[in-house]
């Protein structure tokens, strides 16, 4: 038995301030959407976008029905959830199950890129929904650090998820796996 989900990001995003690296990523998406033969709901939800600079968690968790619906009509049993980030947003999704783990995830596939993918992708690379998880993950990083520094390690107060990554995976494993989740939860 086999279970794949969907995912998109948090509610609420407020409305973006710059958006033009965001509308390249908009055209993009929606050229892609288009040649891989998206519904006609996904490309109006995209055109949307476009015209508004951001994308709604309602526009998400819609996409996300829209996949559940299709994932059933192919004979998939599906539902909708909203998952939670660690950053603590909510995140429409769409999970499916229902027979042989590689049909499930090759129905669940083209039903996502049919339905969600691109309306998904989009609502977690909006800018001010990356901005929020940004300062997040700030706050788990120094978090992190201050882990690290318990076990006796010193990190410099401006050191990068990489170098902190490095520091966690070199500590015996009951110390990494706490300072790993630090922060999270």
């Amino acid at each position: 038995m086999a279970v794949v989900a969907g995912c998109t990001a948090s509610d609420p995003a407020p409305p973006t301030t710059s958006a033009d690296p965001y509308s390249a990523q908009v055209e993009q998406a929606i050229a892609e959407a288009q040649s891989a033969q998206a519904s006609d709901a996904q490309i109006a939800t995209l055109q949307t976008i476009a015209a508004t600079g951001l994308v709604t968690y309602e526009q998400a968790k819609d996409a996300a029905m829209r996949g559940v619906e299709c994932a059933q009509n192919v004979g998939l049993d599906s539902t909708y959830a909203d998952y939670e980030s660690p950053a603590g947003f909510a995140i429409p999704a769409f999970y499916a199950d229902g027979g042989d783990e590689p049909e499930i995830a090759s129905a669940w596939e083209a039903c996502d890129l049919q339905e969600a993918f691109w309306v998904n992708k989009l609502y977690q690379l909006q800018p001010d929904f990356q901005h929020l998880h940004d300062a997040f993950d700030a706050i788990r990083l120094q978090e992190r650090i201050d882990c690290l520094e318990q076990f006796g390690i010193t990190v410099p107060s401006d050191a990068t998820w990489d170098e902190v990554a490095t520091e966690i995976a070199s500590l015996p494993t009951d110390q990494s796996l706490t300072c790993r989740t630090a922060g999270v939860g």
